[in-house]
């Protein structure tokens, strides 16, 4: 959510593309998409571990979240982030990178 809030703030602000009154909306659109549809899981679990990933692989927090998240649940972590994606499988996680 932080994510996507953010990137609505770049547009309205560094780009200048969308106006104050048009983020708000967008805002108010993702919550109602996320009380409707998205599932958002908890980061908890997964930051002791993750920041053992940032410390030992020299990558920020941020980024290993998702990879200890797809550790953690044996799932594939999907990133455009090729660096990511790098550290994911060294650490044994599968990766589909996506340019």
């Amino acid at each position: 959510m932080k994510e996507v809030a953010n990137a609505i703030w770049r547009r309205a602000t560094l780009l200048g593309d969308i106006s104050a009154e048009k983020a708000l909306i967008l805002l108010g659109d993702l919550l109602e998409l996320k009380r409707k549809l998205l599932v958002v899981e908890p980061q908890d679990p997964y930051l002791a571990r993750a920041l053992r990933i940032a410390i030992e692989e020299g990558v920020t927090l941020y980024d290993a979240l998702f990879v200890a998240q797809a550790l953690v649940k044996q799932a594939t972590l999907v990133s455009s982030d090729s660096e990511q994606c790098k550290v994911a499988e060294r650490l044994g996680a599968r990766t589909l990178y996506i340019p």
